[in-house]
């Protein structure tokens, strides 16, 4: 009877060890009180993972394929898997291919769209699979803000007039949404090109920030002087994978960002980029837990190598 004892007592207090530690562990992943923002370095798109400060998660866009629900199914807590909000900026492949299996795998509260169509079939089985699980499906345009756990998420694009119409592109027609927690924001600009930037800059809304998610992954047809001018971030985030099929970033972009005096992060060069917010400033690291700070980035190295294979391309 006392060896049964001792072996209970044993198996109590082990459970309870492996309980304390998974809750440290959970603990270690974020911050308690901050709002926090993760850059996933994926192969194709945009995959972004928001938690706010009392533990609920919202997710922006889930890239091309599965990595970003294997990422998070490392990465949230054990015992809240649940995502608030699952947010589709616009309905291309990259950005809303890989919310299919983060759908099946987690328990997803709301989708939030933009009420751009898309005749392509993976996007009309996403919907349809988001009706079979019951799941709420809200449609945003430049009229419809929200708050989540003391963080305002102002819809600055797209004009409720123009989504539809077809007089935008899909990536024009992107969700535009400036996230501010405190004295903190951070703009996220979807896939939007020159055309919605120029759209977006004759409207009242103010598009400064702390730090920009770079439209387009930083491509040729994005990223205008006049719009970073406006937007005037201190840090500018770039999502693009080594081995992307458009080769994004491009170095005009990444000209106009310098000389916006932006500090520059790419998921390319650092990994996963991790944002953190205490309500009145940022810190930032990337996949290792390195601190990353201002002007510490890969940008420099980017286009040294850019313009180094420019020299091995011209003739003798």
């Amino acid at each position: 009877m006392k060896d049964l004892s001792r072996k209970f007592l044993f198996l109590s207090l082990l459970v309870s060890f492996l309980f304390a530690g998974l809750l440290f562990l959970e603990e270690a992943r974020f911050s308690r009180g901050s709002f926090d923002t993760v850059f996933f370095h994926i192969p194709e798109g945009d995959a972004i993972l928001l938690k706010t400060p009392n533990g609920k998660f919202i997710a922006i866009d889930g890239g091309t394929d599965e990595t970003f629900t294997r990422a998070l199914s490392g990465l949230l807590p054990f015992f809240h898997r649940e995502i608030e909000a699952m947010i589709i900026t616009h309905p291309d492949l990259d950005h809303f291919l890989g919310a299919v299996s983060l759908i099946q795998k987690f328990p997803v509260r709301r989708v939030l769209v933009s009420g751009k169509n898309s005749g392509s079939p993976e996007f009309q089985e996403l919907i349809m699979m988001i009706e079979r699980e019951k799941i709420p499906l809200i449609f945003l345009n430049a009229d419809t803000d929200f708050l989540i756990d003391g963080v305002s998420f102002d819809v600055l694009s797209p004009s409720r007039s123009l989504v539809g119409d077809g007089v935008l592109s899909s990536n024009d027609s992107s969700l535009v949404i400036m996230a501010r927690y405190g004295e903190t924001s951070v703009l996220f600009a979807g896939d939007l090109e020159f055309k919605g930037e120029a759209l977006l800059l004759r409207e009242p809304f103010p598009i400064r920030s702390n730090a920009l998610k770079v439209s387009h992954h930083g491509s040729k047809g994005a990223s205008s002087l006049l719009f970073l001018s406006a937007a005037d971030p201190e840090f500018a985030i770039i999502s693009a994978g080594e081995e992307n099929r458009f080769g994004h970033p491009h170095a005009e972009a990444l000209l106009r960002l310098q000389a916006e005096e932006a500090s520059v992060l790419l998921t390319k060069e650092t990994g996963d980029i991790h944002l953190s917010s205490d309500g009145k400033a940022f810190s930032f690291t990337d996949s290792g837990g390195s601190l990353l700070r201002s002007r510490e980035n890969g940008f420099s190295r980017f286009l040294k190598k850019w313009f180094n294979e420019c020299d091995r391309n011209l003739p003798p």
